[in-house]
């Protein structure tokens, strides 16, 4: 095990930084109405994170005391040809990989070789085990590509092949639950996990609300700083611990949040982390969202405090002095932002984790 010094991060956030989810590509092949990428509120685009820039991405990640890098966030990792080749770079690092996968691509050319090349985690999420079920959520997915696909990574795993552990998520609401009977079957003859968590953003049969910009300028506009959701020693689970990074390699506010210019925080690469955490945790929305809050631990509040101590030029004990950080251009006012108290995003993030 490194020590915090040749990690170049404290005792509190060795202890405290879990994941880093990164998205490599900018698309999703799906159109779910749950998600704000399938409403295409976030175009797809042909963005692909360079394998050079990941690699101090990822390199970063291990020094900061991040223990796992998760391939996704809003898209569907597997569109990258070379997923492959981030995967080893994850691996190079000593870091644990996690990827989950819709898995309703016809063809997975890179498939075996991404599970070769090291994914620990592999998650298949599906909304139904009958395709007039699954189709309400996972609008475009052909569940007989997801079925074919998920019976070749079995069967590698059950052939020695891999160690990969494969789950199987079945996302649950009120119109499907006689499915997870039939999933939890398919998923035990295959011989892979199994687990239900609770499908958020209303129901997906029904007509999705997409704020329009004038519904966030209103709420930056009536911004408090009393954050009413967060008690005394509280924090937001997503605040501490898991940072995302999109496919041009900026950090945003939480992985609750979809990657619009108002949640932008800055180049991951180009921020320390104790100025990406002050940044995310005084970003005004942080402040209105009512995500579950937890007891604040001491390595929450220690982690705090240093970020506000490196913004004041103080180094910070067991590792290098604070280095300049750079301006950032605001980013103008607000124009496209998802809803900030709504179940769907926040639901979406605490299932990760």
């Amino acid at each position: 095990m490194a020590s915090c010094e040749e990690r170049k991060c404290s005792t509190a956030q060795a202890s405290l930084n879990n994941m880093l989810w990164v998205d490599t590509v900018d698309v999703c092949n799906l159109k779910c109405p749950t998600c704000i990428r399938g409403l295409r509120g976030m175009a797809n685009s042909a963005k692909t994170l360079p394998l050079d820039k990941f690699d101090g991405i990822a390199k970063k990640a291990w020094s900061e005391g991040y223990s796992q890098i998760g391939l996704f966030s809003w898209t569907e990792p597997f569109i990258n040809p070379k997923l492959h080749e981030y995967i080893a770079i994850v691996k190079k690092h000593n870091l644990f990989c996690a990827v989950s996968s819709n898995f309703s691509l016809r063809r997975i050319p890179g498939l075996e070789r991404a599970l070769r090349a090291g994914i620990d985690l592999l998650i298949v999420s599906v909304s139904g085990f009958d395709q007039e079920v699954y189709q309400i959520n996972h609008v475009g997915g052909n569940l007989v590509y997801v079925k074919e696909n998920l019976r070749s990574v079995a069967r590698m795993k059950r052939d020695g092949e891999v160690s990969t552990r494969i789950v199987l998520r079945f996302i649950e609401f009120e119109y499907n639950k006689e499915q997870q009977a039939k999933l939890a079957a398919f998923a035990a003859d295959l011989g892979i996990d199994f687990e239900t968590i609770e499908g958020g953003g209303g129901d997906p049969r029904l007509a999705p609300f997409i704020p329009d910009p004038d519904h966030y300028e209103d709420a930056i506009k009536t911004f408090r700083s009393g954050r009413p959701h967060e008690g005394v020693g509280k924090v937001c689970n997503l605040m501490f611990g898991q940072t995302p990074v999109d496919a041009d390699g900026n950090v945003f506010l939480c992985c609750a949040f979809p990657y619009y210019d108002s949640f932008r925080i800055g180049s991951y690469l180009d921020l320390p982390q104790e100025e990406i955490l002050l940044r995310r945790y005084s970003h005004p929305y942080c402040g209105q969202c009512s995500a579950p809050r937890r007891d604040a631990t001491p390595d929450d509040h220690q982690a705090l405090l240093e970020a506000v101590s490196y913004r004041m030029g103080q180094a910070i004990a067991e590792r290098a002095p604070p280095p300049e950080v750079p301006e950032v251009t605001p980013a103008g006012p607000v124009r496209r932002l998802w809803r900030s108290v709504a179940p769907m995003p926040v639901r979406r993030a605490l299932a990760r984790l």
